[in-house]
């Protein structure tokens, strides 16, 4: 997690104060996979565990189709999340493609953090679905 900021350390009476001020709220962490099938990804991340001081109102997911090294898709955006959400479900994506995902926190003064680590998630073949965290799922 990348922090931006500045350490202060006080010495009152023998007390030992410190005080982080974070010129940007930290990073989401890197959004996981919870499930997916041919055409949608529902994806979860970590709850930030320190907001450096700001109050998160809003999370954004951006996400990109992963083409080729030669090739590179526009970014698209999830904006307006809640920042007590956990998880998020991205529809109409291409069966059988790779997307690039990564979060972000954006505080009440504007201040945005950098977008989490990209995580590389796969669409399943048109007709097949995938249950991740439960134990029976059948195709679609």
């Amino acid at each position: 997690m990348e922090v931006q900021g500045f350490l202060f350390v006080l010495y009152l009476e023998e007390i030992f104060v410190t005080c982080c001020i974070v010129v940007s709220p930290p990073s989401p962490g890197s959004p996981y996979t919870i499930d997916r099938g041919s055409t949608w990804v529902t994806l979860g991340w970590y709850e930030l565990s320190c907001d450096g001081g700001h109050r998160i109102t809003e999370l954004i997911i951006r996400y990109q189709k992963e083409v080729s090294d030669f090739y590179v898709s526009s970014y698209s955006y999830v904006y307006g999340l809640d920042p007590s959400r956990r998880n998020y479900t991205i529809h109409n994506l291409e069966p059988e493609t790779p997307y690039k995902f990564s979060v972000q926190a954006l505080s009440a003064e504007f201040q945005a953090s950098s977008f989490s680590e990209e995580r590389v998630i796969s669409t399943l073949i048109l007709g097949m679905y995938a249950c991740v965290y439960v134990g029976m799922c059948i195709g679609m």
